[in-house]
């Protein structure tokens, strides 16, 4: 029965009493249950909608603090490329991006990233994108025998699985 349905709930009221209650106490009973649904009902839209500012809060702090990380490599790569504009070096550019690569490193690092060390290791879909199977008399089947993306985990969680090629028996095709 909805909340607005209260012409049929006196009817029903009426019947169920069958003399015996006072309907004028049922109907005040009633109306403080409806009552008390439409305030408990606001409550909840209220609660709703600052969960959802808070949680909308929360994704902006987090996502100002991620972006954070990439100010430093950013300037590292603005000094490398006007360096080497003055200088018309690649030396400088070079550098550049070095420390910018090195930054970057260190900035997951910080965050707990970890490198997924595959080259040489048994393929593992968990971990490993297979790429291509490469003929392979020295080394065993299902072996990780080059690694063409890197690929990263934080904790037990795989962020990008590296891309690799895969050993396989010389004489299958």
């Amino acid at each position: 029965m909805l909340v607005g349905d209260a012409d049929m709930m006196d009817s029903e009221l009426e019947t169920a009493a069958d003399g015996t209650a006072d309907i004028a106490a049922l109907r005040a009973q009633r109306d403080e249950y409806l009552e008390l649904a439409k305030r408990e009902r606001a409550d909840f839209d209220n609660y709703r909608k600052r969960i959802e500012r808070e949680m909308g809060q929360i994704k902006r702090e987090s996502l100002a603090g991620f972006l954070k990380n990439f100010f430093d490599p950013l300037a590292d790569l603005d000094r490398a490329l006007a360096e080497s504009d003055r200088t018309k070096s690649f030396e400088a550019l070079l550098t550049g991006v070095r420390m910018m690569r090195d930054n970057f490193r260190q900035t997951l690092e910080k965050a707990g990233v970890r490198k997924i060390e595959a080259e040489g290791k048994p393929f593992d879909p968990a971990l490993h994108e297979a790429v291509t199977m490469i003929p392979s008399a020295d080394k065993p089947p299902n072996t990780v025998v080059e690694v063409f993306d890197n690929g990263y985990v934080m904790d037990d969680f795989v962020l990008h699985p590296a891309k690799v090629a895969v050993s396989r028996s010389p004489d299958t095709a």
